[in-house]
């Protein structure tokens, strides 16, 4: 993997730079990691929800 470091003017580095495949591969990973929290919160309001503990929000307040 070939992954270059820009420094600032006291040899700090300040930003990194990946090749676009792997910056893709990054954001796809990020995403599908993103829709799998959702889901999973998803699923344990519903749980809650048909036990009793919550209340679901309406279609109205969702789009509110």
């Amino acid at each position: 993997m070939n992954v270059q470091f820009l420094t600032n003017e006291r040899g700090e580095n300040t930003h990194a730079v990946i090749p676009i495949k792997l910056w893709n591969k990054i954001q796809r990973d990020l995403q599908k990691q993103k829709l799998k929290e959702s889901l999973t919160l998803a699923f344990k309001e519903v749980k809650l929800a048909e036990e009793g503990k919550i209340g679901l929000a309406s279609i109205d307040e969702l789009f509110k």
